[in-house]
């Protein structure tokens, strides 16, 4: 029998006070619920009669694996999942989540058996659901730390995977640092994505956990991803090898990206490059905008919806791709990729081009994105893996300029040492999963 370990007083004090504002504040929704946004609505109903959503009727002889992923997070523990079911394909995999946005991702991942929202953070709701899913171990996905949960689950291991603390970041500063601080110390095990996250943790939390460097999962799952790849339409392959141009491939754009992109194409002959343009946001209002932004900057163009079932012309130079899913697929028909949303406020994953070993461009706002500060740091002769664009046009165009005269030797040596650094990075899942194994003895 485990001995549930005594509270400083100091911490009875803090819980006592986080409770009081958390049942407060879950009172002012209730109140003013119908003028919250739909996603707050959706919370509330969803903790007001929780329940697990199960696949199948699950046996009470099978040991219950409960993951958490506050929404997205989810991302990094798909590899892990994978790995688990199939070497405990008795065990049950539950995910539980915190954004009802989860939900978009959660029922297409075939290997769990179920998921439900995460209870409010406070005692009884805590207990009631631990009682209910009676889980062998708790994994949580990168962050999303919860005091009153890791307390209530004294008996059960808990450990937190793929997770990083860079200096700077909303868990390392002010209200986030004092969380992470008082949160951490309930943990039996912390695996970090590098020695960096490590250092951090011990200079900043006086009881840490064990702390192992075990790598970032995500890594594995574009591997995954793009080892699956699906037949890109022949018309659009065709395109391509139509011509004998660098191909640069712009991966979800919003507005602000694709305005420094046209204002680029400007001063770029077509006979320099082709370019395939996804934008984030691919409805009619949208890509209105976008034609009607080529049209005014005499800009030709193709929209993919309008002809994908035809040839497309090997004279135009610019196709704007608006179907959803391809991204992955068209990273590997290109020379080079510029990111989305670096233009905007945070770039988007750079992890799938530089997966296909692309060169990548990327605006300002980058440095929400670790592995573009990464790979921004290693090169090739003088060239960044990620190369960053300082200024919104002038900067952009050079980097097109520049990377249109680079010899095909000079770009192929390029991608295959991206294509080397990513790969050595690959395997952080099974690392991770042999960390894990050891409490399933």
């Amino acid at each position: 029998m485990t001995i549930k370990p005594k509270e400083p007083f100091k911490n009875k004090i803090i819980f006592i006070l986080y409770h009081f504002l958390l049942r407060i504040t879950f009172f002012s929704m209730r109140v003013f619920n119908p003028y919250l946004p739909l996603k707050w609505q959706r919370y509330q109903k969803e903790r007001r009669h929780p329940h697990l959503v199960w696949k199948k009727a699950p046996h009470s002889n099978q040991r219950r694996i409960w993951f958490h992923a506050a929404s997205g997070e989810v991302e990094y523990i798909k590899p892990l999942l994978k790995l688990w079911k199939s070497q405990y394909p008795e065990d049950l995999l539950f995910l539980t989540y915190f954004s009802t946005s989860a939900l978009d991702l959660i029922p297409r991942i075939s290997e769990l058996d179920g998921w439900a929202p995460l209870p409010v953070d406070l005692p009884k709701p805590c207990q009631i659901f631990i009682e209910t899913l009676n889980p062998y171990l708790f994994i949580i996905a990168r962050t999303d730390l919860w005091p009153t949960l890791l307390k209530t689950l004294h008996n059960t291991p808990k450990v937190l995977v793929a997770s990083t603390w860079s200096e700077g970041s909303k868990k390392t500063q002010g209200l986030g640092r004092f969380m992470s601080q008082w949160c951490l110390p309930y943990l039996n095990e912390v695996c970090v994505v590098s020695q960096e996250d490590r250092t951090w943790i011990q200079n900043h939390i006086s009881k840490a956990p064990e702390i192992h460097v075990t790598g970032d999962p995500r890594f594995d799952q574009v591997q995954t991803r793009l080892e699956l790849q699906r037949p890109l339409p022949l018309n659009l392959r065709d395109w391509i090898a139509s011509s004998q141009r660098k191909v640069f491939i712009a991966g979800s754009t919003w507005e602000e990206d694709e305005e420094a992109l046209f204002d680029s194409f400007t001063s770029i002959s077509p006979s320099q490059s082709q370019w395939i343009i996804v934008p984030h946001e691919s409805h009619p209002v949208h890509l209105q905008k976008i034609k009607a932004k080529l049209h005014l900057l005499q800009i030709p163009f193709l929209l993919w919806s309008e002809e994908k079932n035809k040839p497309l012309s090997s004279s135009c130079s610019l196709l704007i791709f608006d179907e959803k899913g391809w991204l992955a697929e068209l990273y590997q028909l290109a020379d080079i990729a510029f990111i989305g949303g670096s233009f905007k406020r945070q770039v988007h994953s750079v992890m799938e081009a530089l997966g296909c070993g692309l060169p990548v461009i990327v605006g300002p706002y980058y440095k929400n994105n670790r592995e573009a500060i990464e790979f921004s740091q290693l090169s090739y002769q003088t060239n960044p893996f990620v190369m960053v664009v300082a200024e919104k046009h002038q900067g952009l165009q050079h980097y097109i300029h520049l990377i249109s005269c680079w010899d095909n030797n000079h770009l192929q040596e390029m991608k295959r040492q991206i294509q080397e650094a990513f790969i050595k990075r690959c395997g952080a899942t099974a690392q991770t999963f042999q960390e894990l194994q050891k409490y399933l003895d």
